[in-house]
């Protein structure tokens, strides 16, 4: 339920790679021990070589697995639960208030084993180290003495030598603090469960190559992982809100011969089943019909969380395929919703870990940054669309029903020098106007942008004109709003259409735009979902919810590609870098 489509810009990162250093040659020692044969031994002997590079990237590799094989360490063992596994986090609420620095529990009885992640290795000596194990973002010391090795010297030296940061290991020991007072495990007993073959990078900041390796992202940075918890807490809150006040979660198709619900390009395909046919399919861009035929069937309150996909272009805040919420409650109305939107968004911030007062950063038309604070306490600021766009641009909005309602829109953009859309339809012409006119103007506090041209929300009821001091028609706007929040769109919601003989006159109007004016996100017409409007939708408002920019406004974060857990990205092979 989107107003306008995705507008983008191109973001190239330069590659990130470690490369091969070349190792010396073998004819330059051949050189070297031929000139110390046949030198004088008057003259001073030849210096000593530096040693060969150690070898790098996939040399390392192979390296690295020869020396894992020749251990003994490459088994990649079958994992069996042992009694006395527990969590990094368990491990420090159970110990945490236990011990004096440099005091152990001994005691075989209270063995502790630990699994997860070397992520960092300190040797002390030859008999003495130090690790740190870490799982799910928590790490414990792990400490390596020589004589309490269960297994003896020798395997202890196989451990000291094949161990390196990123491999996965479990590790049984007695908890304890060291002298210098942090809690750790005295490991008697190591075993490999999955090595690493690759060095792991200290740091890895260039965002092309942490999302084309997203696991290596994952596990050197800490916020990805952070964000993605925070996701799934926003997630559960807004499930939870909805069935909590009598809402059915349900599951409409993703493949489906219409792509309709909203105004934008789908991505189509065909069925090897429905060959004969040649039946075209598409990804769906909107779940919203499917909905409103369920309401119609009777659930009067009906809800679905689950994916859109769009064939359109990728900035900081689109991606093609994207998280949405859609609600629909009948016997209520628009006012009823904002209430309740307020109330969902209100209870979000504080479920992702926040509070109510949420930090974010702006940027103007100047890319200047500045920190600004979301209030989501104060009441949510209300603008009347049609009023705004009418002060803004000086003159009254056009009869949209009128052959020179196009013509007039257009000259209205020149005057304002607002560049023109292509195609230049009504929809297309007004979201311009909308998008230059007023969204720039918004404060960071959140704001309900409401009445909308009805060009605009071919969906949506009109409203009545008793709701605003405009004197255009009543026919010009919808009973609708969008939540704008630090300037961008998170919900869209309106009270149905559910006269279905203005419904099959809008969406032939649509139709027209698609075939005449050449817009090819125009709502394509669906004689299935009128045909359902002729039993009887009750009076219903339906209500979608951007989960992706959602959580970027309560994670703090200015792309959406950061809050998905595998974004998009371009698979081509000459600009795709590897990391070696």
């Amino acid at each position: 339920m989107h107003r306008a489509s995705a507008k983008t810009t191109a973001h190239a990162s330069p590659r990130w790679k470690l490369r091969l250093r070349p190792s010396a040659s073998s004819n330059c020692f051949s050189r070297l021990r031929a000139c110390a044969l046949h030198s004088d031994t008057s003259r001073p002997s030849p210096q000593p070589q530096a040693p060969a590079a150690a070898p790098v990237g996939e040399a390392y590799r192979n390296h690295r697995f020869q020396q894992l094989k020749s251990l003994n360490l490459a088994n990649y063992p079958r994992f069996s639960p042992s009694s006395s596994l527990i969590s990094q986090t368990q491990f420090t609420a159970k110990y945490n208030a236990h011990f004096a620095p440099g005091e152990w529990a001994k005691d075989h009885a209270a063995s502790v084993t630990l699994v997860g992640r070397i992520t960092a290795r300190r040797a002390a000596s030859k008999k003495l180290l130090f690790f740190d194990l870490s799982r799910e973002g928590v790490k414990t010391q792990l400490v390596l003495r020589r004589d309490e090795f269960e297994s003896g010297a020798e395997q202890f030296a196989t451990m000291v030598k094949g161990l390196k940061v990123g491999d996965v290991i479990r590790a049984t020991g007695y908890a304890g603090r060291t002298p210098a007072g942090e809690l750790s495990v005295a490991a008697r007993d190591i075993e490999m469960l999955a090595p690493c073959l690759w060095t792991m990078p200290k740091e890895l900041t260039d965002p092309d190559t942490r999302f084309r390796n997203r696991h290596l992202d994952l596990l050197i940075n800490e916020s990805p992982l952070a964000v993605l918890k925070r996701r799934a807490a926003v997630i559960s809150y807004v499930r939870a809100y909805l069935t909590s006040r009598g809402f059915l979660e349900v599951e409409t198709p993703i493949l489906s011969p219409k792509p309709g619900g909203a105004t934008a390009r789908p991505f189509t395909t065909t069925s090897n089943a429905l060959s004969e046919s040649n039946q075209t399919l598409f990804l769906r861009v909107a779940p919203e019909l499917y909905l409103k035929q369920l309401v119609i069937g009777g659930a009067d309150r009906v809800f679905e969380i689950g994916k859109q996909f769009r064939n359109e272009e990728i900035d900081s805040t689109h991606n093609p395929e994207f998280t949405t919420c859609e609600f629909y409650m009948a016997y209520a109305d628009l006012e009823e919703v904002m209430s309740m939107t307020e109330e969902l968004l209100r209870g979000a911030a504080i479920a992702a870990g926040g509070g109510l007062q949420v930090p974010y950063t702006t940027t103007d038309d100047a890319g200047t940054r500045h920190e600004v604070e979301i209030d989501f306490a104060a009441p949510f600021v209300r603008i009347d669309v049609v009023n705004e766009l009418e002060r803004h641009m000086g003159r009254k909005l056009p009869d949209f029903d009128a052959p020179t309602a196009a013509n007039e829109l257009i000259s209205a953009c020149k005057e304002l020098n607002i560049p023109l859309p292509s195609p230049a339809t009504i929809p297309r012409l007004l979201d311009r106007l909308i998008s230059h006119l007023i969204e720039p103007t918004l404060s960071p506090a959140p704001t309900f942008l409401i009445n909308h041209p009805a060009p605009l929300s071919p969906l949506a009821k009109s409203s009545s004109a008793s709701h605003s001091s405009s004197s255009s028609p009543p026919s010009t706007r919808t009973a609708r709003f969008e939540l704008f929040i630090a300037n961008r769109e998170l919900v869209n919601a309106y009270e149905e259409l559910n006269d279905p003989h203005e419904q099959r006159a809008r969406f032939a109007l649509q139709a027209q735009q698609r075939a005449i004016d050449g817009d090819d996100e125009a709502m394509p017409a669906d004689e299935g979902f009128c045909d359902a409007l002729e039993w009887g939708l009750p009076p219903t408002t339906g209500w979608g919810l951007g989960i992706d920019r959602l959580v970027m406004l309560l994670s703090g974060t200015r792309r959406i590609r950061e809050v998905l857990t595998f974004p998009i990205v371009n698979t081509d092979a000459e600009t795709t870098p590897r990391v070696e």
